[in-house]
């Protein structure tokens, strides 16, 4: 790295960190707009009190007052927080579990639990993706992929919402990190159940399943099958029968992204609203022709056993931005793309140095991305309008996509070094 790239990371890492602070700021003294949180506060309310939470959404239940609260606060009349529409938890149970112990706290010390934790996985992001990239956590590259995660509109609206885009982003991650790593029996049950967890947003974490079934990890999926399992098991023991769970489930998904459901930012809503049926087979043109390129892809790597973890990063990149633009996703979701701002700053490193061979490969890879960055990162919703600025937000979204799977493509066999080993050895 030159004398001039390193001073340009760091007024970069400056003017990032000011953004970063201010957006922090923001969220803690903007006040309560976690309606995304309220959804799932309300469903641990209803386990604590043995009801089904499922159940108790579909049927416009409340939940019984009063309730006394872990840190002393008693709540005698409704609601027991700020928002009193009723809502749907979004997930499926495994993550409705885990977060039910939020819900033994009153509504303003949950809310702030929840917020400190989404910063914490923000941070947990960027560390685990330089533990895949094997990169050092302090250092200036390290740094500035924390802070563009940061900065992000996408993590912005994550933390503001209280959603659950974080958590999943990062076991998915994690996820793949076990696997990957020194891989024995109990990392891939590990991984297993990270992924399990994930699956409960399964419109998001489904790429992470994709790629464990093209590698044939059989254990993490075993695992993953398991957790899901469990929390369908732990919602029968709130008194509701196997079909009435599975019944719930379709019904929950229905409200949250079937016909009728508010636009999100997917390509559908954004560049291809209104050209309706077309649209659809524009849309899957598209994935065909993105089948047809990973299956060339597969092709030219069947040489490889088990796949290597900085191209399977790749791949994972690729489906994500796929699955991002083509199915039902908010703009929060766009936390699980994090990968591709890793991709970016080190496409420069040892185990991407083929894939920049030429002075011109350099300026349209990083022109490019910065476009993209920029986009992802600046307010652009406060000048343009939004039907404009949802179509430029997947034109730039695609620009990543197209990005990423050229970088798939100049990665070779043989050239490519184990991020992880080299950076032990450093």
């Amino acid at each position: 790295m030159t004398v001039h790239t390193k001073r340009f990371i760091v007024i970069l890492n400056a003017a990032l960190a000011l953004m970063a602070a201010a957006t922090l700021v923001r969220m803690f003294t903007k006040g309560g707009v976690s309606f995304d949180f309220h959804c799932y506060y309300q469903a641990g309310n209803f386990i604590w009190q043995g009801a089904d939470p499922y159940r108790a959404f579909l049927e416009r239940k409340d939940v019984d007052l009063p309730i006394r609260y872990l840190d002393g606060v008693t709540v005698t009349e409704g609601p027991i927080d700020p928002f009193r529409a009723r809502c749907v938890a979004g997930n499926t149970a495994p993550t409705v579990f885990l977060l039910a112990p939020l819900a033994r706290f009153s509504w303003d010390t949950a809310h702030t639990v929840w917020r400190l934790l989404n910063v914490l996985l923000a941070f947990s992001i960027a560390w685990i993706l330089l533990k895949i990239t094997g990169r050092r956590t302090a250092s200036a590259e390290g740094f500035l992929l924390l802070l563009l995660i940061l900065v992000q509109v996408s993590t912005r609206e994550a933390l503001e919402f209280g959603q659950t885009s974080l958590l999943v982003s990062f076991c998915v991650f994690a996820s793949m990190f076990l696997s990957y790593h020194d891989r024995n029996p109990l990392r891939a049950v590990a991984s297993g159940v990270l992924l399990g967890f994930a699956l409960s947003k399964f419109l998001l974490a489904f790429p992470l399943l994709l790629l464990f079934l093209y590698r044939r990890r059989v254990l993490e999926v075993a695992a993953a099958v398991c957790v899901q399992a469990a929390g369908v098991w732990g919602i029968t023991l709130l008194g509701t029968d196997l079909a009435s769970v599975l019944r719930e489930y379709i019904g929950i998904f229905m409200r949250h992204a079937g016909p009728g459901t508010q636009d999100g930012v997917y390509l559908t809503a954004g560049l291809l609203k209104g050209w309706q049926p077309y649209s659809y087979y524009l849309l899957a043109a598209g994935s065909l022709v993105l089948g047809v390129l990973l299956l060339r892809w597969h092709l030219r790597r069947s040489a490889e056993s088990g796949g290597s973890l900085q191209a399977d990063l790749v791949l994972l990149t690729v489906v994500m931005l796929w699955n991002l633009l083509v199915f039902y996703h908010r703009r929060y979701d766009y936390v699980a793309a994090s990968s591709f701002l890793a991709l970016v700053i080190f496409l420069s490193g040892p185990h991407y140095g083929t894939v920049l061979r030429t002075a011109r490969d350099r300026i349209l890879a990083y022109s490019g991305a910065a476009g993209i960055l920029a986009f992802w990162t600046l307010p652009f919703y406060r000048i343009f309008a939004e039907p404009a600025y949802r179509g430029l937000f997947n034109i730039f979204t695609l620009a990543a996509l197209c990005l990423s799977a050229w970088i798939l493509f100049r990665l070779r066999p043989g050239e490519e070094t184990d991020p992880i080993r080299q950076c032990s050895e450093s």
